[in-house]
Order: structure tokens, then sequence, then C-alpha cells
């Protein structure tokens, strides 16, 4: 792996020492303060995005199961239960319903039919014939009797078929339930299988990364706010150079803008920075709050354009280190499949890469940078 690859912008903005001429100035001394709280801004933030990046664990892993492929992968092999067939009513055989359908559908009608034939008989030849009377009531009721039996049957037959339909169709759906529940479990126990291997990798290879990375942030952060304590802290004829109610990164980027605009040439004075900075703020012109502030980044007044430049390139420089960071996971990654599984194989790879990234190269040139600061100021304090 190339280390051009990896190579970002890495050094802060080139500007000439502090104080190179020995003499003290405000403008050129708020302006360190300003580089400095920018860098402090950057590895806190830093510090921060690691943390949650190491927290989080792979990223390219779902974090629930019924996001992960292996659920969409079962959602796939969905067996779908069957609808279950209309409830069909058993039929019962009732004697006396039977005797009854078979008086009213074939006795009755056949006694009113047997009548009015003799009566047509009757009037033909005169004399009424009584067998073929009963003849026809037996003859129609036999008949009913047979319709009977067969809508019976029939009824029979269809509740029969139903029943077999209905037990086919629960035996189906049971096993659809069983044959779900299986690839339910069998997918949720391959995914966080798969997890935990994921989880292993990570720690094992992206976590010294991270570690790697956030030791170095953490050892030239303690140069920051070493250099920091010091200039705010810094002294001349027993003065101090900046009052204490004017720290931080909003307030000294409100002030180093009022220096390098031309609109103040000194700290103190009617004319100076604290007075035109103490009138913006009862003005309302002023926002403390650098979370504010972030949220408002296009809508801020030409008091605040300095925080807000400030906070955006603060923001370029922690999208460059998680650039750098991410291309340097995937190199590593990318490396592990075609070298030994063991950790130390990987351990070693890991910790030879590390020392050349351009990540490490800025932090590295960050703590350079406040050695320079406090090589000068010491020379200029009390």
């Amino acid at each position: 792996m190339s280390e051009n690859n990896l190579k970002i912008k890495a050094t802060p903005r080139n500007q000439s020492l502090a104080q190179s001429s020995g003499a003290f100035n405000q403008h050129t001394f708020i302006r360190d303060i300003y580089e400095c709280e920018k860098q402090l801004y950057i590895f806190e933030a830093r510090l921060r995005e690691l943390f949650v990046k190491k927290t989080v664990g792979p990223t390219d892993f779902p974090k629930d199961f019924k996001s992960s492929v292996e659920y969409k992968n079962y959602s796939k092999e969905y067996k779908k239960k069957i609808a279950l067939p209309q409830n069909v009513k058993k039929p019962v055989f009732d004697t006396d319903d039977f005797l009854t359908s078979v008086i009213t559908t074939g006795v009755v009608p056949g006694a009113v039919l047997g009548l009015v034939i003799n009566i047509i008989v009757d009037i033909i030849i005169k004399e009424v014939i009584i067998l073929p009377l009963l003849l026809i009531i037996v003859l129609v009721a036999i008949g009913s009797l047979a319709v009977n039996l067969w809508m019976h049957n029939s009824d029979k037959k269809e509740y029969e078929n139903y029943c077999s339909t209905l037990n086919n169709a629960k035996k189906y759906n049971a096993d659809a339930v069983k044959f779900n529940n299986e690839r339910y479990e069998y997918w949720k126990d391959k995914y966080y299988k798969e997890k935990q291997l994921a989880r292993k990798h990570f720690d094992e290879n992206e976590c010294i990364l991270i570690d790697n990375e956030a030791d170095l942030i953490r050892e030239n952060k303690s140069k920051v706010e070493d250099t920091l304590n010091a200039l705010y802290n810094l002294r001349i004829d027993g003065v101090l150079c900046l009052h204490p109610n004017y720290q931080g990164l909003v307030t000294i980027s409100i002030i180093y803008g009022y220096f390098d605009t031309g609109r103040c040439s000194q700290l103190q004075g009617h004319e100076g920075a604290y007075n035109l900075y103490e009138d913006e703020k009862m003005k309302g012109m002023i926002i403390n709050k650098l979370d504010v502030v972030s949220q408002q980044l296009s809508k801020l007044n030409s008091t605040m354009v300095y925080v807000g430049q400030a906070i955006e390139e603060c923001n370029n420089r922690l999208a460059d280190l998680e650039s750098a960071s991410d291309r340097m996971i995937s190199s590593v990654n990318n490396m592990n499949r075609n070298i030994s599984r063991s950790l130390n194989g990987v351990s070693n790879q890991i910790s030879a890469i590390e020392t050349n990234t351009a990540n490490s190269a800025y932090y590295s040139e960050v703590g350079a940078r406040m050695s320079t600061f406090n090589t000068v100021y010491n020379l200029l304090k009390d």
C-alpha cells in the first residue's frame, strides 16, 4: 500500500512565527490563540468521532436483524399459510325432521295429486277409483323419500369433503408455521454469528487503528491545552496580555476578526476590541453558544463571520481526517484478506501502516507547532 494513497493536506495554515521580531504584538497574539482554539476544537471533535466509531462497531453491518440481508433472504423463503375453507354446517340426520319432510313433500302432494286425478276420472267416467289414489300417494311418497335420502347423503359427503380439506389446510398451515420458525431461527442465528465475527474482526483490526489515532490525538491535544493555558496566562510587565473574560473559540474568533479586518488595532481603550465586543454583545449581535452558531452558519452577521469560518475550517479538517481514516481501514481490511489470520501478524502490519498515515503526520505537526509557540512566548513572558 502506497503512502501517497493516504496523503491529505496535513500542514496547518502557513504563517510567520509568532512575535518573530521579539516585540509583543496583540494582533499576532490573538491570531495564535485563534489557531490553538481551532486545533483544540478539531482534536476534541475527532476524539468524539473515534469514540462513536469504536462504540458503534462495523459500519458495513446492519445494526438489527430485520434490516440484514439474512432477514431479507428469510423473507424470500417465507412459506405463506393458505386460507381455510369456509365453514360448512355438519348435516344431522333427525328422524322426526326426515318423516316430516317425506310427508310434506311426498304424502301430502301425492294425496292432492291423487284426488285431482280421481276428480277428473269421476267427471269423465262417473266413478271414484280408490286404488289408483293410494298408488299415486305411495309413489310420490317413495319419490320424496328417495330425494330426501339423496340430499342428506349429498350434504354428508360435502361435509366430509369440507372436513378433509380443512384438516389438510390445517396440517399445511402447521407445517408452514414450523418451516417459518425454523427458517427464522436459522437466519437469525446466522446473522448473529456473522455479526460476532465482524465485531471480532473489528476489535482485532480497526480498533487498533482507532486506538492508535486516539492516543496520538490525546498526546498532542495536551500540548495544545498547555499552549493555550500558557497564552491565556501570559503576563508582560506583570499584566495579563488577555483578560480572562475573553477566552474560548467564539470570543477569540470575534476579536481576531476585529483585528484582521482593521476594525480594531488593540485590545484596550475606547476603540479597542474589548469595548467593541461588549457593545455588540449588548446589541445582541453576538451568539456565545457554539452549537447554535454551527446551526446558523449561512445566517451569521459580519461580527460572527470569523466564528463561522473557524467552524467550517475545522469541519473540513475533520472530514479530511475521517476520509483518510476510512481509506486506511479499507486498505488494512483488504490487506488482511491476503495475509495470515494470526493476531500478531495483523497487529504488526497495522502498526507498520499506522506510523505512516497522513492523520498521524498532521497531529504530530500540530504538536510541533505548539512547541514553537511555547518557545517564542517563553521569551516574552515575565
